[in-house]
């Protein structure tokens, strides 16, 4: 039964890390949102897949025996995702600066031509 839900568990985060990985391959900040949110969704499912293993009373047999491949697993998923939001994040800044440039270049270009007439 513990080997059952751990392999469950570890085939979750194989899933996502794949999806995650994805992300950081995406240009469109548009695409990588709905990537992100499937993830969300995904840690939510893993979420309650750990806390199903807890209230099964399987926590005392976790804690004696680690699975230190699902730890390390879930350690660099959250890595790849912090990254793969991080980028996020950096290409909205990036586009609101390439937004604001482009409409001040054109205000100054616009002004420009009017001064010189």
């Amino acid at each position: 039964m513990i080997r059952q839900e751990e392999d469950y568990i570890l085939s979750l985060i194989d899933q996502l890390q794949k999806i995650v990985a994805s992300v950081l391959k995406k240009n469109a900040v548009e695409e990588k949102e709905k990537i992100i949110a499937s993830v969300d969704e995904g840690l939510g499912i893993l979420k309650f897949s750990i806390q199903e293993l807890k209230e099964n009373n399987i926590e005392d047999i976790i804690s004696k025996y680690p699975n230190t491949e699902l730890l390390y697993q879930l350690r660099l998923l959250m890595n790849k995702y912090l990254e793969a939001d991080n980028d996020i994040e950096i290409r909205k800044k990036e586009k609101q600066l390439k937004d604001h440039i482009e409409k001040t270049t054109k205000t100054c270009l616009f002004s420009d031509f009017y001064a010189d007439v």
